[in-house]
């Protein structure tokens, strides 16, 4: 009786950790994640463990590993990649804030400050907090 098997290995070539920055107000999940490949499955571990569902929320400090599975065979090496889920503080200004009517003011004179120190930029919104 004669077997024939055949051996793969997906590799993938970035091993470096790479950043990525969510912001918490969209509430980012596992399927915001993004790594080049086939049939990509993201894990909580370097190694081992049960693939992560895609609506499994992202947690801020934490990595994910990506694996890629080309003709059956799951890659042995995974793509890490670091994330920040981004939740600067609300500004701050006064509650109350008085205007003359004959200035016709708009929303646009409203008063309020950001704390410098907490400020995201959110690409994916363009939004700046």
């Amino acid at each position: 009786m004669q077997y024939l098997v055949t051996v793969c290995r997906s590799i993938c070539t970035n091993r470096q950790v790479q950043p990525k920055v969510f912001c918490s107000i969209n509430n980012p999940t596992v399927a915001n994640l993004v790594a080049t490949g086939t049939a990509i499955k993201w894990y909580s571990g370097a190694t081992g463990g049960a693939a992560l569902a895609t609506n499994t929320s992202l947690v801020d400090g934490t990595t994910y590993y990506a694996t890629q599975t080309v003709a059956g065979c799951e890659s042995d090496t995974r793509f890490a990649v670091a994330v920040t889920v981004a939740d600067p503080s609300a500004p701050t200004g006064s509650a109350t804030q008085t205007f003359c009517s004959i200035d016709n003011p708009t929303v646009a004179d409203l008063v309020a400050t950001r704390n410098i120190n907490s400020m995201v930029y959110c690409a994916a919104t363009g939004e700046l907090y």
